[in-house]
This record gives C-alpha cells, structure tokens and sequence, in this order.
C-alpha cells in the first residue's frame, strides 16, 4: 500500500506536471504581470546553460547495471532512506520560506525583482530537466522538495497575510454579516438621568421633593 501511494504521488509524470504548472505560473508572473522580460531570459539561459555544461560532462548517460557475484543483474533501488527524505523536505521548506520573504519585502527594488525572476526561472528549468533525465530515486527527491515548496508558501501564506488579503478578509466579512441582515445590537431605551435604572430615577424625584 505504501510503495503504491508512492509511486502514485512521486510517479515521475506527476512531478513533471508540477514542474510544468510552476513553470507557466511563472512565466506568467514575470512576462504579463512584471513585464520582466531581461530577467525572464536570464533565467532561461542559465537554465540552457546548466543543460549544456551537464550533458558536455557527461551527465544524464546511463550507467551499467551492477552485477552481483553471480553475474545476476541487481534491481536499482526505488525507495528513500529517512535521510534522502529528510534532506529533501527542509531543503523545500527553507527554500519555499527564501521565496516567501523575497517575494514580501524584495519587490520593492527593480533589481531585486530581476534577481528573483532570474533565479526562479532557471531552477525550474533545471530541476524538470533533472527531473526528465534522472533515475527514481532523485526524481522522487525533487518531487518532495517542490511539494515541501508549496507546504512553505501556503504556510507562509495562511499565517502571514499580507495588506490585500486583510483587505479582502474584512470585506468579505463586513459583506457577510449584510447578507445575512446582522445588525449592531441596540441598546435598551435609556431614561433621563445618564443611564440610570427606573428606580434610581424614582429615588432621585423623591430626595428632591423632600429638598423641597
């Protein structure tokens, strides 16, 4: 049941998706909505160029398979070891924490901006072209890591609000309590005498008449 739900959740097409959506949420942050076009294209061509120097060095070439002393071929392994697991889900998370930060307080400065597209570009690239090449094991760890990415940013998202999401928090409150005819609760009807009960308003008529 475990190794099936893990091959289900980390199937190497799954993770391509993923891959793929956040390359389109992306790219559609940096070119429509930032119009940072210098940007965008550095990180594409740092992602090329991390693709050219890799497979120049012989990467992404397939190893012979091992032999055991029987000269039998011994299955690759399939599954992560705790620390594989770990090493991958906090360097998700403290990267999706990174990303969280920047994003809050360095889009203030154009150069800032730049940096950031630049640099989420080409991870992106480069871990779906990992991701495309590599054996299970580390396809499994990149999937891990861009989930513990997501677990990072909602996290940060939920407990940190920013201005706008306040904004629209209280609107749509303030909207929900008019729909559903709340109104302030009225106060009971007040005598003369700055809030005072009925009997204290009968007492103090009695203590001026015997003034009197």
């Amino acid at each position: 049941m475990t190794n099936m739900l893990q091959n289900i959740i980390l199937n190497p097409w799954v993770v391509g998706i993923l891959l793929l959506g956040a390359f389109f949420i992306i790219s559609r942050w940096s070119l429509v909505r930032l119009k940072e076009y210098p940007g965008y294209a550095l990180g594409v061509l740092i992602g090329l160029f991390f693709i050219m120097v890799y497979i120049a060095l012989g990467g992404g070439t397939q190893s012979p398979p091992e032999l055991d002393a029987n000269g039998v071929e011994i299955a690759a392994r399939t599954t992560l070891n705790i620390f594989e697991v770990l090493f991958a889900t906090i360097l998700g998370l403290t990267f999706g924490a990174g990303v969280m930060f920047a994003l809050r307080f360095g889009t203030r400065f154009a150069r800032g901006v730049s940096l950031q597209v630049a640099s989420y570009t080409a991870l992106n690239i480069i871990l779906l072209f990992i991701a495309v090449i590599a054996g299970p094991i580390t396809q499994r760890m990149i999937g891990i890591f861009a989930l513990s990415i997501g677990i990072a940013s909602l996290f940060a998202i939920v407990l940190f609000p920013d201005a706008s999401r306040q904004a629209q928090v209280s609107s749509f409150s303030a909207q929900s309590l008019s729909d559903t005819g709340g109104m302030p609760p009225q106060q009971p009807p007040q005598v003369e005498g700055g809030g005072m009960s009925r009997l204290d308003a009968i007492r103090q008529k009695m203590r001026q008449k015997d003034q009197r």
